[in-house]
């Protein structure tokens, strides 16, 4: 189940990366999943993480995820743009947060993303906007946005 919950936050990531228009593999690293390795990060970075929301206290929590978008920057105007951006890219062309959509199933295997079938992204809900929340332990901005998101494994075939 664990394994299954990591593909599919890594499929999440990889449609936010096609729709911001980055390379989620490139280096240095703009997009992490659960934590970021600083050495091999851009200046400007985020990390998704799963977290204890509403999701997690959902009645079926199986398929529902708390999922927290931190944005870390040494400029603040930086970071909250690029939080910003990905917030934007999350949207349909109606400006409507992602609902039922189609992500295409990766899966990491060793160093390399792979292709793995399809999740159904059900609903997508945040609870705000990106904004900026205080400075971590090196000084550097941190901009902080949480939504919950609905989900299933489609069906091959």
């Amino acid at each position: 189940m664990i394994a299954q919950l990591d593909n599919f936050l890594l499929s999440l990531a990889a449609a936010i990366a096609d729709a911001a228009g980055f390379d989620l593999s490139a280096s240095p690293r703009v997009l992490w999943l659960h934590e970021a390795v600083e050495e091999q990060s851009a200046p400007v970075y985020s990390v998704l993480k799963v977290y204890g929301g509403a999701a997690a206290r959902s009645l079926d929590p199986r398929d529902a995820l708390s999922i927290q978008l931190t944005t870390v920057g040494t400029i603040a105007a930086d970071t909250l743009n690029a939080a910003r951006w990905m917030y934007a890219s999350m949207h349909d062309d109606h400006d409507l947060p992602w609902h039922q959509r189609t992500l295409p199933g990766k899966r990491l295997v060793g160093q390399s993303i792979e292709t793995d079938g399809d999740w159904e992204l059900r609903t997508l809900r945040f609870a705000a906007a990106p904004g900026l929340v205080g400075r971590d332990e090196h000084g550097r901005h941190s901009a902080i946005m949480n939504f919950d998101v609905a989900f299933h494994r489609r069906e091959s075939g």
